[in-house]
């Protein structure tokens, strides 16, 4: 039985209650609803509302009549991550920040560069410069980030103590109103132990844990690790999860938990089994805890079992949640992975896209799609075939690769190369395509690579859609894309339940696909005009594959009651 960590070490502790039931855990970042958003946020798109969420909190306990440093965390999430220009903490009466040893705010952008710290000012210290330039550099996510400023405590300073803060960012313009994208509150110092559990997610693809997307999994145990960050001993801490927005059986603790030390606690088994996108979440409900945002770990991963491609089609149109989920999103040096977008479409609602913002440095930066498994055998010959386009950038390209591993290394092996697969900025949409012979039967990784040119003026902008796997039968036309011209035609598309077929020769069939390979229909057709009955179907993106005297044809449609 495989195990999940939310983090990782290898001890296991008691876990009083029972927890048997595993989970489905939502990544650490806070992620965009699908599909509702478009890809790679990018900074000046004109914003009616403010962009930032996100709080300040203190994770050290002050001492009166003393210099020491506290330490500070910053979250900020959003539905477009504002990177900001200038940060500002203000500290009350009796708590003064000094000169050194404070340094450069430790979080910086693909862009903008760290900002640089202020003169002290009184009660208040200082990062970065309020300029409005496109391009501050403080951002993060929902793990936020940590910074230390030396201060003076002076004699009889008791109780909690009020800091303010204000995170500047850039001033966002839509129909002439302006928009602030700043974020301010206060923090709260304590002169007594508080109570701050941390719930810490280690990436799940490496140093042994579980991959992000997985074939062929079935049952596991889902491990998570929680840290006492506060000052104060715990004890009897309640442990909660769930799966995929179920409630599991909550557990207890027992501890004591001192400052600084952690568990590793196994919280449950679940199938894992069916081809899903699985979230999970697990969290500690400490009361009075200083924030509550760190204390739950968040995962978010994917199950395939493998397309058997001599007798079953590989489709991903990025439709659904679980298409785009058990695709390994990834870069190679440079670069930020695809992302589904509204932005344009080949067929369908979504695709994906590849967005590097203008005001980078001048370089070629790479994205990679490694697809889930499908299983090949030696001496037949597969159709890997996709739709592309480029709004923007310098020398878009592609290449098609493959290997035995959903990775970047693992499919290191190339089919067709970048240079063999140019795209024409500002083109309409364009299939490409290469066929690969099996010189081995097994489970095989397809991946799709797309690179271009970027810099301080210009985007690379690359969309792919409609990527498709499957057997070409000897003796016969192969797989064709259902175009314009083609004398078979499917409508109307989207469809609410019935599907009109014109079929041009005698002898033909039609078969529709889920966009995990599952036959859903079958039926023969007549020459002329054919109706299919889609409506006891779920709402979705399908595959309806036509066989008309040997030539297969095949469409994506799109289920929407």
């Amino acid at each position: 039985m495989k195990k999940i960590y939310l983090l990782g070490l290898t001890a296991m502790f008691a876990f009083t209650a029972n927890a048997q039931d595993a989970i489905r855990i939502k990544t650490a970042s806070t992620p965009k609803k699908f599909p509702t958003t478009t890809a790679n946020a990018k900074e000046g798109a004109p914003i009616s509302v403010q962009q930032v969420n996100g709080s300040l909190i203190c994770n050290t306990q002050y001492t009166a009549a003393t210099t020491m440093n506290l330490v500070f965390k910053f979250t900020q999430t959003g539905n477009t991550i504002e990177w900001i220009d200038m940060f500002t903490l203000t500290f009350p009466t009796g708590i003064t920040p000094n000169s050194s040893p404070n340094t450069t705010f430790p979080s910086s952008n693909i862009g903008g560069g760290a900002e640089a710290l202020n003169p002290v000012s009184g009660q208040s210290i200082s990062w970065g410069v309020n300029n409005d330039d496109g391009w501050g550099g403080i951002t993060t996510t929902a793990a936020g980030v940590t910074f230390t400023v030396n201060v003076t405590v002076a004699t009889g300073v008791t109780g909690t103590q009020a800091a303010t803060f204000l995170a500047s960012g850039d001033t966002y313009t839509l129909a002439g109103n302006p928009a602030p994208a700043d974020l301010n509150g206060t923090v709260n110092i304590y002169d007594a132990p508080f109570s701050n559990m941390f719930a810490k997610l280690v990436q799940p693809n490496g140093g042994g844990f579980a991959a992000l997307n997985n074939c062929g999994m079935t049952t596991s145990t889902v491990v998570a690790r929680y840290i006492n960050q506060g000052t104060a001993t715990e004890s009897n801490i309640p442990l909660n999860y769930s799966i995929n927005g179920v409630a599991g059986t909550a557990g207890t603790y027992a501890g004591p938990l001192v400052p600084g030390d952690s568990i590793t606690i196994g919280l449950g088994t679940y199938n894992f089994s069916a081809n899903d996108a699985y979230s999970m979440k697990a969290w500690a409900s400490v009361v009075g805890d200083i924030d509550l945002d760190n204390d739950t770990a968040y995962l978010d991963i994917s199950n395939s079992n493998s397309v058997p491609l001599t007798s079953a089609t590989y489709s991903n149109g990025c439709e659904s949640v679980y298409e785009y989920a058990s695709v390994n999103r990834l870069w190679s040096g440079t670069g930020l992975a695809f992302d589904f977008s509204t932005a344009d479409v080949h067929s369908g609602i979504l695709s994906y896209e590849m967005g590097i913002p203008a005001g980078l440095a001048t370089a070629t930066y790479t994205s990679i799609n490694v697809f889930p498994c499908v299983d090949v055998v030696n001496g037949e010959t597969y159709r890997i075939s996709f739709w592309k386009k480029a709004t923007s950038g310098t020398n878009p390209q592609t290449a098609i690769t493959t290997g035995t591993a959903q990775t970047t290394a693992g499919t290191a092996t190339i089919i067709k190369t970048y240079t063999a697969s140019p795209i024409v900025v500002g083109a309409a949409w364009v299939k490409d395509s290469v066929d690969y012979t099996a010189t081995a039967s097994g489970t095989r990784y397809f991946s799709i690579r797309a690179k271009g040119g970027a810099n301080t003026t210009t985007a690379l902008t690359i969309f792919m859609d409609d990527i498709m796997i499957e057997k070409v039968v000897s003796g016969t036309v192969g797989v064709k894309t259902i175009s314009a011209n083609d004398a078979i035609s499917i409508f109307p598309n989207p469809t609410s339940g019935l599907l009109n077929i014109n079929a041009v020769e005698v002898n033909s069939s039609v078969e529709v696909f889920n966009v995990i390979g599952e036959k859903v229909y079958t039926n023969s057709l007549v020459k002329g005009n054919n109706s299919v009955d889609l409506s006891g179907l779920s709402n979705g993106a399908y595959f309806v594959k036509l066989n008309s005297n040997g030539t297969i044809t095949t469409k994506k449609v799109v289920l929407s009651k």
